[in-house]
């Protein structure tokens, strides 16, 4: 027995220092994790995916949107049929710049505002309701590159909602009724048609 003890006494020692190595581990771990995660923040954000791309995020509809509403509004008659210079938003890009505009749409409900646009391949027309105005249903496209989708958010991202309210702002589809157009303007382009 009393051989035991020295061989454990001998053994003790290592046992106490390989303690003191794995609790130095465990605590060293422990203290740089939170601080790796840390670190990890200090860099740049990752890219987001196609659906939150900076232009579809909350923070930059809400500061561009009320932007891209106001200039909408403000496209003179005289306009019809022109190029569009675009307006500059918060990421430094030009918003509908080289778009033709084709006007306000026609035989809107009550409370709609249109505003129709085209460029070589496709008719956009980007709506909004006023304050008050009765909720607007949504119909999915059912070809183009919309095809599936209601609309989109002013910006890019998917507006999910079935109808569009006076709360959601501007959002532009490429399938508009067909009645909302104006005089010459039509969804088939000649580019599409072939």
């Amino acid at each position: 027995m009393p051989r035991e003890g020295v061989a454990c006494g001998r053994l003790l020692v290592f046992r106490e220092s390989g303690r003191f190595v794995l609790m130095t581990i465990f605590v060293a771990l422990s203290v740089m994790t939170p601080s790796c995660a840390l670190l990890s923040r200090l860099g740049p954000p990752p890219k987001p995916g196609a659906a939150l791309q900076p232009s579809a995020a909350p923070a930059w509809y809400a500061q561009n949107g009320p932007i891209i509403k106001a200039y909408l509004e403000s496209l003179p008659p005289s306009s019809v049929g022109s190029k569009l210079p675009g307006i500059r938003l918060s990421d430094g890009k030009l918003w509908l710049e080289g778009l033709t505009y084709l006007g306000p749409g026609q035989n809107l409900p009550p409370g709609l505002r249109v505003r129709l646009v085209e460029d070589e391949s496709a008719l956009y027309a980007y709506l909004w309701l006023e304050e008050g105005a009765e909720p607007l249903l949504l119909t999915a496209c059912r070809d183009g590159s919309q095809k599936g989708i209601r609309a989109r958010q002013a910006g890019g991202g998917v507006f999910a909602w079935k109808q569009l309210s006076a709360k959601a702002g501007v959002v532009y589809t490429e399938c508009p009724p067909a009645e909302w157009l104006p005089e010459g303007a039509t969804l088939t382009h000649p580019s599409k048609a072939s």
